[in-house]
């Protein structure tokens, strides 16, 4: 196949978002007035071993470098698309064939169509902690790569509302068992010239399990250009349903969900 593409890697933590599984939204810094919610579904999973909720199996995801818009319900079984017969499997089993390609690692099993037409397909697979991206076109020299490279699925938000990552604050100490509300730090993915998404925030969603606590934001985007000048992350403060008790907090921006004990910046 012609052209060589390096694998390309973008910020992990396709964490999955996560809808209101108890009261509304709590209180954040700038509490955000009305605005367009964050987009979820309630289909329940196909089973792959993980513990998602089925609430969350149609939120809508899209590679962090591009790509189709697509429910998480298609990462949650294991993908047979390089056995299917059709021209852009076709095209990706012999993509994964070449041995020009091994040295970027990528998974030779269990990939899931993401889209496909009679002349391009899209290809995701699990590889590591995220999953890797092969996307196929047929053109003037027959079929051809078009998109290789990593992929942390990121969750689509609602009309105008664009996605956010947040970590839990350093400098606020241990959580207590009994811990009701938590501190944390917020930073806005889309350009905004740098301007602070204080009293833009959408939500947040909390996802409250007997395991874990996912917990999702969205900042309502900026009309116009902006630019991509990096914004500096803000405080905010998260009000629980129930008490941690001890489990893990999880961002939701991503799928797999990113641990939010981890610094974003």
């Amino acid at each position: 196949m012609a052209g060589r593409h390096p694998l390309r890697v973008a910020l992990l933590a396709i964490a999955i978002v996560a809808v209101v599984a108890c009261s509304g939204p709590g209180p954040v810094t700038s509490p955000p007035s009305a605005a367009p919610g964050l987009a979820s579904g309630t289909a329940p999973p196909a089973s792959l071993g993980r513990a998602i909720d089925p609430a969350l199996a149609e939120n809508l995801v899209r590679c962090d470098v591009g790509g189709d818009v697509f429910p998480v319900r298609l990462l949650l079984s294991p993908g047979r698309a390089e056995a299917e017969a059709d021209a852009a499997a076709a095209a990706l089993r012999a993509f994964l064939a070449d041995p020009d390609r091994n040295e970027l690692g990528l998974p030779k099993s269990g990939w899931v169509r993401i889209a496909s037409s009679a002349e391009q397909g899209f290809f995701v697979a699990p590889m590591g902690d995220a999953f890797a991206q092969v996307g196929v076109v047929d053109g003037a020299n027959g079929w051809t790569d078009s998109v290789v490279g990593r992929c942390l699925p990121k969750r689509v938000m609602g009309e105008g509302v664009g996605p956010a990552r947040w970590w839990l604050d350093p400098a606020a100490g241990p959580i207590a068992a009994d811990a009701t509300t938590l501190d944390g730090l917020l930073i806005e993915l889309a350009c905004a010239s740098a301007r602070s998404p204080a009293g833009r925030l959408v939500g947040p969603e909390i996802l409250d399990r007997p395991d874990q606590v996912v917990v999702t934001f969205g900042v309502r985007t900026l009309p116009g250009e902006q630019d991509c000048t990096n914004a500096l992350p803000i405080a905010i403060r998260i009000e629980l349903p129930a008490a941690l008790g001890g489990r893990p907090v999880l961002d939701g921006a991503v799928f797999p969900p990113a641990d939010a004990r981890v610094p974003r910046t």
